[in-house]
């Protein structure tokens, strides 16, 4: 049975099967229902200025507790999504950050839109890239520099990444050129042909705690983990990195001639065994960190 809003009093018409709303995974019914609400404001469906439903009327339309839909509207408020004002009511108060050149963020690695900007979280020396970053067949460094930083747009974080450069490299690197321009893109500009390939392998995980912290979105939301890493003709790791990009914002774009979808299918389609696809000069990928 769906339980649905009639619109009244320019209230926002809101329709939903109840079931939507069950707790499952651990994930709360509020944020399930502030989850709804945040997807319909940023697909339109609730313009600017709309008026939602009182608490107790929402309550009771989606059958769950008064609680449940003060405990949504609230994490909605300090979103700054909607606002509530005693004796007018609850209203959509502003939209989602605009994207503008956010795909252009993500998918260029040379690209650096106004709006983008790098908070660093940590520099830490005298480290090892995690076993998960390495192939079989490449050579490690001694040691390496982890850079943990925030990619922002306009101000709000949209990918959190833990990157890890050979010390000799990064130490030949500009100083403080982490907080001003991607690394990857730093690297090919400064190692030139000296990179030979690059592998990298795509999850969509639902986010957990200070991940969701750190981006600014509901427990679970999915996100986009991208686990990469530069390797010259030798096999040695000149970058090793993993970003976890939001749900919301992550585009990924590859451009590849047509023929290689004969050449090299797991281009587009996971390959049994797990093997990756080798696009090498053939391929470029755009997506990056």
């Amino acid at each position: 049975m769906k339980a649905s809003v009639v619109k009244r009093n320019s209230h926002a018409e809101i329709r939903t099967a109840r079931p939507e709303l069950g707790a499952e995974r651990g994930v709360a019914q509020y944020q399930r229902l502030a989850s709804m609400l945040r997807h319909r404001i940023a697909k339109g469906e609730y313009p600017l200025g709309t008026q939602l439903p009182p608490i107790t009327k929402l309550a009771d339309d989606l059958g769950v507790a008064v609680v449940t839909v003060r405990q949504a509207y609230e994490l909605l408020s300090r979103e700054g999504l909607i606002r509530s004002q005693r004796g007018i009511g609850t209203h959509v108060a502003a939209l989602p950050a605009a994207t503008g050149d956010i795909e252009l963020a993500i998918n260029d690695p040379f690209a650096a839109p106004q709006a983008l900007s790098f908070e660093i979280l940590e520099v830490r020396r005298h480290t090892l890239a995690p076993p998960e970053l390495l192939g079989l067949d490449d050579q490690s460094a001694d040691e390496y520099v982890c850079v943990r930083k925030l990619h922002m747009y306009s101000g709000e974080p949209f990918c959190y990444a833990e990157i890890y450069v050979p010390t000799p490299v990064f130490e030949s690197l500009p100083r403080d050129i982490a907080r001003k321009r991607k690394l990857l893109a730093t690297l090919l500009d400064e190692l030139g042909t000296r990179c030979k390939r690059v592998r990298q392998r795509l999850t969509v995980m639902p986010a957990d705690f200070p991940l969701c912290d750190m981006l600014k979105i509901p427990f679970a939301s999915p996100v986009a983990k991208m686990s990469r890493r530069l390797v010259d003709g030798k096999g040695k790791v000149l970058y090793a990195g993993i970003t976890w990009y939001r749900g919301d914002r992550y585009v990924a774009e590859i451009d590849f001639p047509v023929s290689a979808l004969k050449t090299m299918p797991s281009i587009t389609e996971p390959q049994p065994g797990g093997r990756r696809a080798q696009a090498g000069l053939g391929a470029l990928v755009r997506t990056s960190a």
